[in-house]
């Protein structure tokens, strides 16, 4: 196997190369200080330098691309908080999505022992910015369409490696060797059936590293990765940073090299309903890639942002509708809501400028913290949304005729349209209809199709599940920005997705 390892001059990566290489595996090391390249170059890895802090996801996927895995194990080190989230959380971010475009199936997390948003460090703790990034990160990985593992040592020790770890999860948080790290990570390459799905928490033991690993269950032989979320710059401005402190003895790898490591129209309208807040968060559009990673629990969709949560019954469902609802008018900003029993669905958008901005991005992660204290759940099951597309040669007069038999006023449906070549509801209950301009009329095709917009994470799945059932890729020319598909009696529909559109 090729295989990629970031955070290649860390005291765990430079032990972890030599046990790939001496298995058969042809290891790059991607490091960050080029006055590091002969010792990584030592350990019998292929060295490329690259500061993965600052390289752009275009440049992560060209680095990657070729390799059957992915190996994260650089940090920034502790110390500075805001330094701390763009590696930790943002880069790690980045490199994910980065395999995913490089169609490489696997990628391995080191974490630590105890990572997750329920960490219990405060604010005011120097550990407090790493839990948080590991927190999102992990959390991040676990949503994408990768053969994702992680794993997670406790504090981190120079003693000799045992070969023996313990992975029951009965004993309090202890030590580990990084050379028995390294041994996990060697065997967690080793049995990729084994490994898939899951995070696996481990200090020194008595159990052989080998029989710890090869007890998770087989998973399925074929790999099934799809498109994931796209390749994702830094966030952290969006979020709180805490000031900043001295590292933080649990911080797994504290080096200095950490770091090294069919026609389609492209824009939609809105679909929430938005009032001008006038405070201080302004309604500007926001970067569709940092809008994403600071919220790690929706999924963008045509220019909105929706969230499908699962509260458990229709009563605490109600409870959660009523904080978003406190929370929506204290910002003067509101999602629509669509409450079924236990599941709720909302969609944020800034319906005065047409798209996503700094409002949803703030509203979305309130949004987030009260389902977490209410112990709701979070799902990408069902989420989706379509139009209806019209080829047309005079716009102007068929476009009247659509809106009678809907029974819009155009006035109104003029008030919330963005342009002049679609209808959307004023109610915003049906789907928009939009005209697509056409120079001959089409004899031999249909003349009206539908695009349906789902996860990017999601839309290889949702085409592979319909060719299965008898339709036909007919074009894949603007992927991932929509595929055209047909049923079996020609039948045009677009899968589209937030991928390419600016």
């Amino acid at each position: 196997m090729r295989i990629a390892i970031i955070g290649g001059h860390g005291k765990v990566a430079m032990l972890t190369v030599p046990l790939l290489v001496e298995a058969g595996h042809e290891v790059t090391s991607v490091i960050r200080n080029p006055d590091h390249e002969d010792e990584v170059a030592a350990t019998g890895a292929h060295v490329i330098v690259a500061d993965v802090e600052h390289r752009s996801g275009p440049e992560l996927v060209d680095i990657l691309q070729g390799h059957d895995v992915v190996i994260w194990s650089a940090g920034a080190g502790g110390g500075n908080p805001a330094r701390t989230y763009s590696v930790d959380r943002d880069a790690a971010i980045r490199a994910m999505n980065a395999t995913v475009a490089a169609d490489v199936p696997r990628f391995i997390m080191v974490s630590y022992y105890g990572a997750g948003f329920d960490h219990g460090y405060s604010e005011k703790s120097s550990f407090y910015a790493y839990a948080q990034a590991k927190a999102a990160a992990d959390d991040y990985l676990r949503g994408t369409g990768l053969h994702w593992t992680i794993l997670g040592p406790s504090t981190l020790t120079d003693k000799p490696g045992s070969g023996k770890i313990d992975a029951s999860g009965t004993k309090p948080k202890g030590k580990v060797s990084r050379a028995n790290v390294a041994a996990v990570i060697a065997a967690t390459v080793e049995h990729p059936e084994h490994v898939r799905a899951r995070t696996l928490e481990f200090h020194d033991g008595h159990q052989p590293i080998e029989e710890v690993i090869t007890s998770g269950p087989v998973a399925p032989e074929e790999p099934d990765h799809d498109l994931s979320r796209d390749l994702i710059p830094a966030a952290h401005e969006h979020l709180q940073v805490p000031p900043a402190d001295e590292p933080h003895p649990m911080v797994p790898e504290p080096d200095e090299d950490a770091t090294g490591e069919t026609g389609h129209r492209s824009a939609a309208t809105s679909s929430a309903d938005d009032q001008p807040s006038g405070g201080p968060v302004p309604a500007e559009p926001v970067d569709f890639y940092e809008a994403t990673t600071a919220l790690p629990h929706w999924r963008l969709l045509n220019r909105t942002l929706y969230q499908h949560v699962d509260c458990g019954d229709f009563e605490k469902a109600l409870e959660f509708v009523r904080r978003v609802g406190e929370l929506a008018e204290a910002a003067g900003h509101h999602p629509d809501i669509d409450i079924r029993w236990s599941r709720v669905r909302l969609a944020l958008t800034t319906h005065e400028i047409g798209d996503i901005s700094k409002r949803d991005v703030q509203l979305g992660q309130q949004i987030n913290a009260v389902g977490a204290e209410l112990g709701c759940t979070w799902t990408t099951d069902g989420i989706g949304t379509f139009e209806l597309a019209i080829d047309a040669m005079d716009i102007p007069a068929v476009r009247p005729f659509w809106a009678a038999v809907l029974g819009y006023d155009l006035d109104k449906v003029a008030a919330r349209s963005w342009k002049d070549d679609e209808i959307v509801d004023p109610a915003r209950f049906n789907p928009t209809i939009w005209f697509q301009q056409m120079d001959n009329q089409r004899r031999q095709r249909n003349r009206i199709h539908v695009d349906f917009f789902v996860p990017a994470d999601e839309a290889k799945t949702r085409i592979e599940h319909a060719v299965a059932a008898g339709g036909k890729v007919i074009s894949d020319a603007h992927a991932p920005t929509f595929w055209v598909l047909a049923d079996p009696e020609k039948n045009e529909v677009c899968v589209c997705t937030w991928q390419g559109r600016g």
